[in-house]
């Protein structure tokens, strides 16, 4: 539901808020994984790509994320493949200036990226990335 919906951003936005005000206090306390997400937090200043687009839009972004996921099974692995793209290696340059979420693995890394690219974030994302998205298209 639309209230459901707000009230689980609202939350969201508590905790980034949180996490970014905190985040000196916060970042000697964690090892590995998590300090990777919140440093990707800070840089990218979302945990996710639908925290950046406006509020009328959030359920769409999040509807574009996991369409992400099916065109990653479906078109994008195959594309990548093909070209000998190397998802790892981009996610070293590229994930933590998309959002926290997109360090967590490199599923989430390509729906995060294709969210990111679907609402126009170009600078946030891989180029040969962007022009897979772009290809499949067609």
């Amino acid at each position: 539901s639309v209230q459901t919906l707000a009230a689980h951003m609202k939350e969201a936005q508590e905790s980034l808020d949180f996490v970014l005000k905190n985040y000196d206090v916060i970042i000697d306390r964690v090892t590995g994984k998590k300090k990777e997400t919140l440093t990707a937090i800070l840089k990218a200043g979302c945990q996710t790509i639908s925290q950046t687009v406006p509020s009328d839009q959030t359920a769409i972004a999040t509807v574009v994320h996991e369409c992400g996921h099916m065109l990653d099974d479906k078109k994008f692995r195959s594309m990548m493949k093909e070209r000998g793209f190397d998802v790892s290696e981009s996610m070293k340059w590229y994930a933590s200036g998309i959002s926290g979420y997109a360090t967590a693995n490199n599923h989430e890394y390509i729906a995060e990226s294709f969210c990111a690219w679907w609402f126009g974030m170009d600078d946030k994302v891989d180029p040969e990335l962007a022009r897979i998205f772009k290809e499949a298209q067609k």
